[in-house]
Parts: C-alpha cells; sequence; structure tokens
C-alpha cells in the first residue's frame, strides 16, 4: 500500500510535499498565522506572513515552492472536468449518502489517502467527513493531475487561527521557515 501512495503522490507533484519530517515551533506557528493573509494585485496573488519578527511577501507560486509542491504543480482551483457532487458519487457508488463521510469511500488507497488530507493537509477536529477541498485533492489523485492547493491551504490555516486550533500546521509552518531561511 506504500508504494500506491508513492505512486499517487509522484503523480500529482506531491512526492516532497508528503513527507513531514519536521517537528512544529507552536510559538513561531502562532507569529505566522498572526499576519498570515492574501493579497491580488493584476493577476498576481501575493501570501504576506512574519517569522521572526520579519514580515515576508511571496508570490503564490513561491510560496506553493516553499511548501515543496512540485514546480509542475497547477495552482489553479479549476480543474477540467472536476464535479464535486458527480466525483463523490463515483466515490462512493450511487447510493451516496448526503453527509460525505470518508467511510462511505469504496476504493481503500483514496479512503486512507481522504483520512491523511483530512488529518495532515486540512488538519480539523472531526475527520470524519470529506470537503469540496478534500475531494478536489482525490480528484486530482485519481485523475493524476499536477495540482498544489496551496490557495485552499492558506484559507483553511487562516480558519484555524481563529479557532485557536494551530498546533496541527506546525510542521508546515517550520518547513516554510526552514526553506525560506528566516
Amino acid at each position: 500500500m506504500r508504494e500506491e501512495f508513492n505512486e499517487v503522490f509522484q503523480a500529482i507533484g506531491w512526492s516532497d510535499f508528503a513527507a513531514i519530517p519536521e517537528g512544529g515551533i507552536i510559538l513561531l506557528t502562532k507569529e505566522f498565522l498572526m499576519k498570515l493573509r492574501t493579497d491580488t494585485r493584476g493577476d498576481v496573488m501575493y501570501i504576506w506572513f512574519c517569522l521572526f519578527n520579519t514580515d515576508y511577501e511571496l508570490t503564490l507560486r513561491q510560496f506553493s515552492n516553499l511548501l515543496d509542491f512540485s514546480p509542475q504543480c497547477t495552482l489553479s482551483e479549476d480543474l477540467a472536468g472536476f464535479n464535486s457532487a458527480k466525483f463523490w458519487k463515483e466515490l462512493v457508488g450511487p447510493d451516496a449518502p448526503r453527509k460525505k463521510s470518508i467511510a462511505h469511500i469504496r476504493h481503500p488507497t483514496l479512503r486512507f489517502l481522504a483520512r491523511w488530507l483530512t488529518m495532515v493537509v486540512f488538519p480539523r477536529d472531526d475527520t470524519r467527513y470529506v470537503t469540496v477541498e478534500d475531494v478536489r485533492c482525490l480528484y486530482a489523485m485519481w485523475k493524476k493531475i499536477k495540482f498544489a492547493t496551496t490557495l485552499s491551504m492558506v484559507r483553511h490555516w487562516q480558519g484555524l487561527a481563529q479557532s485557536g486550533h494551530i498546533i496541527s500546521i506546525t510542521s508546515f509552518v517550520t518547513r516554510i521557515a526552514m526553506g525560506w531561511e528566516c
């Protein structure tokens, strides 16, 4: 099964991103989230954040690269042919329940990857259910589309800052700090 996960991560450009050996630093994460925001100038999106009392401004592509997504990954959330409801029915069958529960996903690898997404990429308290963002990532994995979910992650992190559940992303913040050599 491990080989199958590696194959999926390689196919969508996540092989470096998916390996998370860094431990996290809670205070650094708090500082990062306090100023995390996005801004668009012209057709370029920027990510703003603060680490070690220094403000940073990166393009979405630069930030995606810091997270170790492949530079070949698309940053657009508009994946060709993606329809959340239609793909969900494909994952769980024609009798899809209203609540999108991971337990209903028929394919064991995708079921495990859905759980991984809810615990690592979009961490939250209730990991039983999937969101549209999770389904979008599963679609990219299923179709082997090189896709970086960077913007969705930033939006999710902004919500974590408000809810107080920041501990779950300390490894990503430490990775950003190490990659940017702050």
